[in-house]
């Protein structure tokens, strides 16, 4: 069970994210005895072999990966970072919050949106210190920011202590998004049946039925607590 993501600089970190994950998918990096540590140091091996053969005029900016990983039922997250001026690979451990769901890290162009967002969501109130919490942020930023180069759909996977990682799909606005290896798109009635594994959520990260696009029935709902969120969107919310 493993999870990547990437953000400033796209094409060799897209590039080299496909790349392992199709070797951890063979089988043909990772043994059966590895360790948090010795996986991240294999991808950060992989990187920088393929770094070195890569033209580096094609880099225009930093760039930063960032590696998920589960062993033993504990969760283990690096990134990588390259600095385009120095030509230089950093990896590092990041740290995890042990007593409550938090914010690991937060980097890329929306990330001062976020984080003056974060202050508000990270009060007490009914959302204190969930993932749920997470999420809505994240959503309201997306839907506010000014950002020209962030997207405004939430790519959302996710990573548990038993099982593979999980992807989830979006209902947004009366419209249904999946996360795909094209990027977003949206999901008509047809392909549905074809995503049988994917969850379904929400703006408020509640369990939605994503053929009538309402609270699942029996989901539990999950409300913003708009006494903490007073950057609020004008939008109409159904929670």
């Amino acid at each position: 069970p493993e999870i990547f993501a990437l953000c400033g600089d796209v094409c060799f970190p897209k590039m080299i994210i496909q790349k392992s994950i199709r070797l951890i998918d063979g089988n043909h990096i990772f043994g059966e005895t590895e360790t948090a540590g010795s996986k991240a140091q294999k991808i950060g091996d992989l990187i920088r072999e393929n770094l070195a053969d890569y033209d580096k005029e094609l880099i225009v900016q930093d760039f930063h990966v960032f590696f998920g990983t589960r062993v033993k039922g504990n969760f283990h997250v690096f990134r990588y970072d390259y600095s385009k001026t120095k030509n230089q690979l950093c990896m590092s451990e990041v740290p995890l919050p042990a007593e409550h769901s938090d914010i690991i890290l937060c980097e890329g162009t929306g990330k001062e949106d976020f984080r003056n967002h974060w202050q508000y969501y990270n009060e007490k109130n009914i959302n204190h210190r969930t993932s749920r919490a997470v999420y809505q942020c994240m959503y309201e930023t997306l839907s506010m920011t000014e950002e020209k180069t962030v997207g405004r759909i939430p790519q959302l996977s996710g990573l548990y202590r038993e099982g593979n990682c999980r992807f989830f799909g979006i209902v947004n606005d009366g419209k249904r998004y999946y996360f795909g290896t094209d990027g977003i798109r949206e999901v008509s009635d047809k392909e549905i049946d074809g995503l049988p594994q994917v969850e379904w959520r929400n703006h408020c990260f509640e369990i939605t039925d994503p053929y009538t696009m309402e609270l699942k029935k029996g989901a539990q709902p999950q409300p913003f607590d708009k006494e903490a969120t007073p950057f609020l969107s004008t939008k109409k919310r159904n929670c």
